[in-house]
């Protein structure tokens, strides 16, 4: 299995797909059960099923909103929700709107979280309101995620109803951060002249399911006006961490570099730990006007 994840110097991007599908499903019955899942955007501050950024160890809040549209009353109601197993329900988090009360009985069963509401006075409000419970999950390790909540009722006359939504969420497995550093800090760009030389870090992160154990950092410097030069040291991040030293290759005039591990160059990544690989390049023109891009581009893999 690989993951592959490229940054440049000045612009870091991850990328999080969230893909919502709506699916009501009714038996024998005219009336709808309507449920909706969606996720909080810190960010926007707003209920979405749109993308957000989620990582490893993040608390992701997660909303499960049911609209009952018939017209009879609603009772015995049965909201499950399925997370996958990266995703770890936080216990107690469950917060209820619009309930008749507000402590259903709560169990979980391996992924699955079960609130039910089997007391007959537990029934939707009959003027069409909606009601929804909030929870909180974190974010245990990279993977995708398809996470499924449905809702299974009866209405008046024993007939039963129900209906489902889920979020697709993807997690980065290798996130990597490209920095430069200014003189008294690492930073994202910074002004340089001719002659001076340039640092750079490159903080490889582990978020997978699994240890990484091959891997090519490849290092493009574009432009005409830096070239590398070294030397170039490796630290460790975490425990558990295993690197001996890479196979270095350069081309194209010094502005290409490689550092691989691949069967021979011992490298073990666990889940959680990581590497950061510091370089130095030159600035052998004067960058008038010029804008350097410093682009890595990151290749990992478990086994061969």
């Amino acid at each position: 299995m690989k993951n592959r994840n490229r940054i440049g110097i000045g612009l870091i991007i991850t990328l999080l797909m969230i893909t919502s599908t709506f699916t009501v499903g009714v038996l024998a019955s005219t009336s709808v059960v309507e449920v909706t899942k969606t996720v909080w955007d810190p960010v926007a501050k707003i209920w979405t099923g749109n993308t957000i950024t989620v990582n490893v160890g993040d608390m992701v809040r997660f909303n499960i909103t049911t609209k009952y549209t018939g017209s009879l009353n609603l009772f015995e109601i049965h909201v499950n929700d399925t997370l996958t197993s990266n995703l770890r329900y936080v216990h107690g988090s469950a917060t209820f709107k619009n309930y008749k009360h507000v402590n259903p009985n709560e169990k979980i069963i391996g992924n699955t979280i079960y609130w039910n509401f089997t007391d007959y006075s537990l029934i939707l409000d009959d003027d069409n309101t909606s009601m929804s419970i909030e929870f909180q999950a974190e974010v245990l390790y990279s993977d995708n995620t398809k996470n499924t909540a449905t809702v299974t009722a009866i209405e008046c006359c024993d007939v039963e109803v129900s209906g489902e939504d889920c979020i697709d969420l993807t997690v980065p497995a290798l996130p990597v951060q490209k920095q430069v550093w200014n003189g008294t800090g690492w930073t994202e760009s910074i002004n340089a002249t001719r002659n001076q030389t340039v640092q750079y870090k490159i903080t490889i992160l582990n978020h997978a399911a699994f240890a990484i154990k091959n891997m090519i950092i490849h290092d493009v410097i574009s432009g005409s006006s830096l070239k590398y030069i070294g030397p170039w040291t490796i630290t460790k991040i975490g425990i558990g961490v295993n690197v001996t030293n890479p196979v270095v290759t350069k081309s194209n005039a010094n502005q290409t570099i490689n550092w691989s591990w691949q069967a021979g160059e011992q490298l073990f990544i666990p889940h959680g730990a990581g590497i950061a690989l510091q370089f130095t390049a030159k600035v052998i023109a004067n960058p008038v006007a010029e804008t350097v891009t410093n682009t890595a581009d990151i290749t990992a893999w478990g086994d061969d």
